[in-house]
């Protein structure tokens, strides 16, 4: 479970956070994550345009939520990305009459760690999941860090 703040002044601060959700983002304290925003737990792809889509929400006068569980992908602290259920359960009012989302996060379980990796328009690496990184940039080529796919996967613009 992940709250987070829907006040102007607080807009997508992790209002509170449960011990499942510290170790899934690989924090060691709920303390820890208390520092964050939503954005620094979601790969940047993502955070850009969250506080983008959280103003809309409040402008909107909390019209449309998505309620339904779906597949999202999370940012773990150590900044390797893993994919994630989450379902917003609800808006509720803490007790600083502040306004919050109370979204259910769970891993999703798999029989091997999944290969993930985001890259722009123009092939650059911006977010991979820890076996993405241990498969492939665990080498370097020519001895400097691979930062663009058609590095690894020269057709990689071919095959999508």
């Amino acid at each position: 479970m992940v709250a987070i703040s829907l006040s102007e002044s607080s807009l997508g601060n992790l209002h509170s956070v449960n011990r499942l959700a510290v170790s899934l983002f690989n924090y060691y304290s709920s303390k820890e994550m208390l520092s964050l925003r939503v954005n620094d737990i979601m790969p940047q792809v993502y955070s850009i345009v969250h506080d983008g889509i959280l103003n809309s929400f409040l402008k909107n006068r909390y019209k449309s939520i998505n309620q339904d569980e779906r597949l999202v992908y999370g940012r773990s602290k150590n900044g390797f990305i893993f994919p994630i259920q989450l379902q917003l359960r609800k808006l509720s009012w803490n007790t600083n009459d502040e306004l919050i989302f109370i979204a259910s996060v769970n891993s999703i379980k798999t029989k091997t760690a999944p290969i993930l990796c985001i890259v722009d328009l123009e092939g650059d690496l911006k977010n991979v999941s820890s076996t993405f990184s241990w498969l492939f940039l665990g080498c370097k080529i020519n001895n400097r860090r691979i930062e663009n796919i058609q590095v690894i996967l020269p057709s990689f613009f071919k095959i999508i």
